[in-house]
């Protein structure tokens, strides 16, 4: 967990798998530490992808995970950014816990 809150990291990368355990702390430990993080795993997210999306928001960090979601990305794309939004990840997806507003 350490090499996850280090100064000179700036993106963790989490492929373990598993919606708790360690997958589950190193993303957390990230993104408390401000650090963006990158997943493919679809049972992290599905299990706690809310509450990590929170705290990557309230942290200012970004959460990609569109290779969790690869077969989804259209639709999350559209949800995520809602009417005129962005998610502010350049070709990558990001949850946000925002609400979408419209103008």
């Amino acid at each position: 967990m350490a090499l996850a809150a280090a100064p000179d990291i700036d993106v963790v990368i989490e492929l373990i798998g598993g919606s708790g355990g360690v997958a589950r702390r190193l993303v957390q430990t990230a993104l408390r530490a401000g650090k963006h993080v990158v997943t493919a795993n679809k049972a992290l997210l599905a299990m706690h992808g809310w509450e990590i999306a929170a705290l990557a928001e309230k942290r200012g960090s970004i959460l990609a995970f569109e290779a969790a979601v690869a077969g989804g990305i259209p639709i999350i794309k559209a949800l995520a950014r809602g009417p005129g939004r962005q998610t502010g990840c350049a070709g990558s997806t990001a949850f946000s816990t925002a609400p979408a507003t419209t103008s």
